[in-house]
């Protein structure tokens, strides 16, 4: 059965080129076939998962019975066909198909079994990502990012390979792994993007620059991550997939080769050729004193205290230019993806392909991008904001064309419907809904 009359769709992942599935407020995940035909194309549920709380079925079986008021937020696909699926209650569970074929085949039918499934926050689990090596991480509600290794039986008892702390009263509502495939990105309702290594959870940087929650996050193909959020605007970023540079080291000091006197020893703010900030706000008058210290390091110390920026170094994770910022949506951006040829693709009510501007230099580190396409809403979503957005792999599977070029198909879902465009003519492939006649 599919999503129950008058709820919503909440999420959306891509399976494979002919698979799709849904999350939705009904506590279900719906599995869903794309094909075409003679007649245009179509959208065919082929399984319904009962979200993270009971059995799933085949697309005949009789409804599922999820839990009450635990809806989905967010489905990640993992490797051998397998679904986790994150729920408004906390809790993960990771679905196994029968057939781990079926989203590339694209068989009319396939049953799924749930593995296991675990309390991975306290509150809500709000999104996922496939991590490389079977890894997969999840946010929540208590402001953490957790790494799981190989969802499976054993996951319950084994807890997080990595727990990444951003915040109390934080919720961490997006995801998005970066190009190099070591460094995570999360973002949430602090309005900051945070920069972690997956290898050891090490913070490398911390993006602020958005003045609402960040909403979605999605990689961009020069290393750095794009950033949405619910004041309306896009930022590109720069952002090193290496760990943080280490702080130059100070500049040499003219009696380096001398003892230090006895006062440089008292504390670490007076080590030599370090700029005293302390002890420079503290009393003018020693400014003639620290200038004959380092007097080259004197000036950036004093324009550093009286600007507020304390710079890179050790005291702030990760130096980065500030970022290009894209607005052209006149709706909170609720839904962010990358396309294969380095596009973006940005979803308020309607979308926007953005596309980056080579050999120009950008107003911010992220580059110059320009708004390449305006896709409509379409009349039968109209006004509804776009809960999720997907890439299509392999869109010539799908279409039955040979020469389609590689990403140019993006699925949508917004309300209790469907979307598929063309991202390249801007045409609407595919606009079906997603819930059963109301009883």
């Amino acid at each position: 059965m599919p999503h129950a009359p008058g709820s919503a769709v909440t999420c959306l992942a891509a399976l494979g080129p002919f698979a799709i599935a849904t999350g939705g407020s009904d506590g279900l995940v719906c599995c869903w076939r794309l094909s075409t035909d003679a007649t245009g194309a179509t959208a065919q549920l082929v399984a319904t998962l009962g979200g993270a709380a009971a059995a799933g079925q085949s697309a005949g079986s009789a409804r599922p019975r999820p839990v009450v008021r635990d809806e989905v937020r967010a489905v990640a696909a993992l490797s051998q066909g397998r679904l986790l699926v994150a729920s408004w209650s906390g809790r993960l569970a990771c679905w196994s198909p029968d057939d781990a074929s079926w989203a590339e085949c694209g068989p009319t039918s396939v049953a799924y079994t749930q593995t296991t499934s675990w309390e991975a926050h306290c509150g809500p689990a709000w999104a996922l990502c496939a991590l490389p090596d079977d890894e997969a991480a999840s946010s929540g509600g208590d402001g953490c990012v957790r790494v799981w290794t190989a969802p499976s039986a054993q996951q319950r008892a084994d807890g997080p390979r990595l727990t990444l702390r951003a915040g109390a009263g934080t919720d961490v509502s997006a995801l998005c792994l970066l190009a190099c495939a070591r460094v995570l990105a999360s973002g949430g309702t602090d309005a900051a993007v945070r920069l972690w290594r997956l290898s050891d959870g090490q913070l490398l940087a911390l993006l602020q620059g958005h003045s609402d929650s960040v909403t979605a996050l999605a990689p961009t193909a020069a290393g750095g991550v794009a950033s949405a959020s619910g004041d309306r605007s896009l930022r590109v970023w720069q952002a090193p997939c290496e760990a943080p540079a280490a702080p130059e080291p100070p500049e040499p000091h003219p009696a380096a080769s001398e003892e230090p006197p006895a006062y440089c020893t008292a504390g670490p703010q007076c080590l030599p050729g370090t700029p005293a900030v302390l002890v420079a706000a503290a009393s003018f008058n020693a400014l003639g004193f620290l200038a004959s210290l380092n007097p080259r390091a004197l000036p950036k110390a004093l324009h550093q205290l009286l600007s507020g920026d304390r710079g890179s170094g050790r005291d702030a994770p990760g130096a980065h230019a500030r970022p290009t910022v894209l607005a052209a949506h006149a709706n909170p951006v609720t839904a962010l993806a990358a396309l294969s040829d380095g596009r973006l693709l940005s979803a308020a009510v309607g979308a926007c392909v953005w596309a980056p501007v080579a050999g120009v230099a950008g107003t911010g580190g992220g580059g110059a991008w320009r708004c390449a396409r305006l896709l409509g809403e379409g009349p039968s979503v109209r006004h509804q904001p776009v809960a999720g957005l997907a890439v299509l792999p392999r869109p010539s599977a799908f279409l039955g064309d040979p020469v389609a070029a590689p990403g140019c198909l993006a699925a949508a879902v917004a309300g209790c419907r469907l979307r598929v465009w063309d991202v390249n003519c801007g045409s609407v492939v595919l606009d079906a809904a997603l819930t059963g006649p109301p009883k």
